[in-house]
């Protein structure tokens, strides 16, 4: 289900069975690399002329090589790293990488100026071939990283940035670059700073979107490693207060026996709501009637004002909870209202919970089970909200249409 990998030369887990939002760059198990043609040869490669060079990157320790084989190279698999500090007694296995044409590889995994020694073997599946020569190189003395980044909207156009900067170290500068999602294919440089400079105020968001920035110190030698932040940029003015109105109700007609039967007559609906986080949840709508007017597949309705947002966090969610209502019984029923949070240093929520909210005398019974909808602070301002059954849909909007009934 994962997979590891690398970021911002930490080791990471990546999600093996959903396609990621970020680019990655895939440098093992991919089938689309190896392309080892046809598997033969009875004997492990033989390599002569290996040239295998080491030289220092911004990063790390980039090695590349080239070499002559009298056996048939359609037998190579791939090759195999071979790494040792130079005050190690021996070398180990550091890294294996596949495809006979992928020659590069970048050492990300150094220590600061220190010194490394590497030598590269080829492989089938027979085994390992003769070693090449033997390389050494100096890592780059790469700086301390800012201490903080922190991004904080004030408004849905302008977006204050801060950062700090370690005081134990010489600084030329630090950079700052965004990426918006879905809208630039990668990071674009913001500007750079001098060490007197903390802070900028970004006015150029768009709304609707996952903004990512990421912040490097620069010396004349190297940068240090990246620090993040990101926002969902809402469409609300997070400055002041928001109404959310239920504008219209809707359903697959295909099963309106189900929801109402006609000698019921028209459908009625009864609409929870709740909001969490780690540490609460609290209960914003115990059991909001809505009477269609008619026997049909969907309604307006007007001064259903469900939640008043107030200037908030972009990490707030709705939970709502939706059946469909015959003056049966009250009983008590729980919701888990869902929140999500971001860790420090985050370009994604790596914290997605959820906790129960029991809400006393909800209409519940045997009335059909409408299901769970949700709806993010972040979200459009006019927002078709899906739920769980029968084709169940709540149009959202800032403002009260004033209609009522089917037009």
């Amino acid at each position: 289900e994962y997979v590891k990998g690398y970021q911002n030369q930490q080791e990471v887990s990546i999600d093996a069975m959903n396609s990621p939002d970020e680019p990655v760059v895939v440098i093992g198990l991919n089938e689309r690399i190896i392309d080892p043609g046809e598997i033969g040869g009875d004997e492990v490669p033989v390599i002569s002329d290996w040239n295998l060079q080491a030289t220092q990157s911004q990063s790390g320790i980039k090695l590349q090589w080239t070499y002559t084989y009298p056996t048939d190279p359609q037998s190579i698999i791939g090759y195999n790293i071979y790494r040792k500090e130079n005050t190690s007694p021996g070398f180990t296995l550091h890294q294996t990488v596949l495809g006979i044409n992928n020659m590069v590889y970048d050492d990300i995994s150094v220590e600061p100026n220190k010194y490394y020694s590497y030598y590269v073997t080829a492989f089938n599946i027979i085994g390992e071939s003769n070693p090449s020569n033997i390389v050494s190189a100096q890592a780059p003395n790469r700086p301390q990283e800012v201490t903080s980044l922190s991004a904080t909207l004030h408004s849905s156009s302008l977006l204050e940035l801060n950062w700090g900067i370690p005081l134990d170290q010489s600084v030329d500068y630090v950079r700052l670059e965004k990426l918006v999602v879905n809208v630039n294919n990668d990071y674009v440089q913001v500007g750079d700073f001098t060490p007197d400079i903390l802070y900028f105020m970004d006015n150029d968001v768009v709304k609707g979107k996952k903004v990512i920035y990421r912040s490097a110190i620069y010396t004349a030698n190297a940068h240090s490693n990246y620090k993040h932040d990101f926002v969902m940029v809402p469409y609300r003015d997070v400055s002041i207060p928001t109404k959310t109105y239920v504008e219209k109700i809707s359903f697959d007609w295909d099963f309106i026996n189900d929801i109402e039967g006609w000698l019921l007559g028209a459908p009625e609906f009864r609409l929870a709501v709740v909001s969490g986080s780690p540490n609460q949840g609290v209960t914003i709508q115990e059991g909001m009637l809505f009477d269609f007017c008619s026997r049909h597949s969907w309604n307006y309705f007007n001064g259903r004002n469900i939640y008043n947002w107030q200037p908030s966090n972009w990490d707030e969610v709705l939970t709502m909870k939706v059946v469909e209502w015959d003056n049966s019984p009250n009983i008590d029923i729980d919701i888990n209202a869902i929140y999500k949070k971001k860790n420090i240093d985050s370009t994604g929520f790596d914290v997605d919970g959820s906790i129960p909210v029991r809400i006393v005398d909800f209409l519940n019974s045997h009335d059909e089970d409408i299901g769970i909808g949700y709806l993010r602070y972040y979200d459009p301002e006019t927002m078709e909200v899906e739920f769980s059954n029968y084709g169940f849909k709540m149009v959202i909007s800032t403002v009260d249409n004033n209609q009522s009934c089917y037009p």
